[in-house]
């Protein structure tokens, strides 16, 4: 038995955790919860992290759709959050280069897309203010700004 535990002990030598002797300090678990995920944009091909960036995918019809919650299932393309980039892959058909894929892409894509965002971007705020993180009049955010207590105006 106690050949068994040496095997072992030499074993668990030989390959050390993915993180010992690394410096940091920091599990595994922190490390991976501060990294945030990176994609390349279809149209500048520049890495961004993914809140810079809105996902399509390809619908079961082939029709490209914005995925605003990052959600749907299947492939996902990138492109920046960006009027000018997003007209850009549409008019230079993109999105076909990106799935690699003859995909059918709406006419009207860049305005469903801003009218989603726009819609989420609502529901988050009236989330937020349901929770009392809201601050409305003019007396109250001036308030709120000296003291520092705000986030974004």
């Amino acid at each position: 038995m106690s050949q068994r535990m040496n095997k072992r002990s030499k074993k668990q030598a030989k390959h050390p955790t993915p993180h010992e002797g690394t410096g940091s300090g920091r599990s595994g678990r922190e490390m991976r919860e501060n990294k945030v995920p990176e994609r390349t944009c279809l149209v500048t091909r520049e890495t961004k992290p993914e809140d810079q960036l809105i996902r399509f995918v390809v619908s079961p019809d082939n029709q490209v759709v914005p995925d605003i919650k990052r959600k749907l299932p299947g492939r996902g393309v990138w492109v920046s959050a960006n009027h000018v980039h997003l007209e850009a892959a549409v008019k230079k058909g993109l999105f076909a280069r990106g799935f690699g894929a003859k995909v059918s892409v709406a006419d009207d894509l860049v305005d469903v897309t801003g009218g989603l965002l726009r819609k989420d971007a609502l529901s988050l705020l009236s989330l937020a203010n349901r929770a009392g993180l809201v601050t409305s009049g003019f007396e109250k955010v001036a308030a709120s700004v000296v003291k520092q207590q705000i986030a974004a105006i």
